[in-house]
């Protein structure tokens, strides 16, 4: 990430995006070995997956390449959503990664109007988030009472 952000204000636009893409690519793995149950005390795969997918997403943006912005964005927020909706995770890590699931929505939200998408696909993303947030709730409240 340092690296991608050291190019960007150089105003290498493709070598920063080369970079966070690297990032998000290391962080979808940390993230699919930290649901699996291997630790990985020294990261944070959730907030790094968001933060590297919103940078690359940003300078996608900035380059007029709106659709590739989006499908970053869409691939975090998927992620996020499939392993919080994922009962063998860690618990900590779904945690984490609902925490971080609002800041991906709203960055794919911003990113979707940006590109023109309409009310409808983006009510579908919302929907999604809210159902994943809401059956996580209750799943936790179910697990306390028990």
């Amino acid at each position: 990430m340092a690296n991608g952000n050291a190019a960007f204000r150089a105003g290498d636009l493709k070598e920063a995006v080369d970079y966070y893409l690297s990032g998000f690519t290391e962080a979808e793995g940390l993230l699919h070995s930290a649901a699996a149950g291997m630790v990985h005390p020294e990261s944070e795969p959730a907030p790094a997956l968001v933060v590297a997918a919103s940078n690359a997403a940003s300078v996608h943006g900035d380059r007029g390449d709106h659709a590739k912005a989006q499908e970053i964005l869409q691939r975090a927020t998927t992620l996020l959503r499939t392993i919080i909706s994922d009962a063998t995770a860690p618990p900590a890590l779904r945690t984490s990664c609902l925490q971080h699931l609002n800041r991906a929505l709203a960055d794919l939200i911003g990113c979707m109007r940006r590109a023109g998408a309409d009310a409808n696909s983006i009510a579908q993303e919302i929907n999604a988030a809210r159902r994943v947030a809401s059956d996580d709730l209750s799943a936790t409240q179910i697990q306390t009472f028990h």
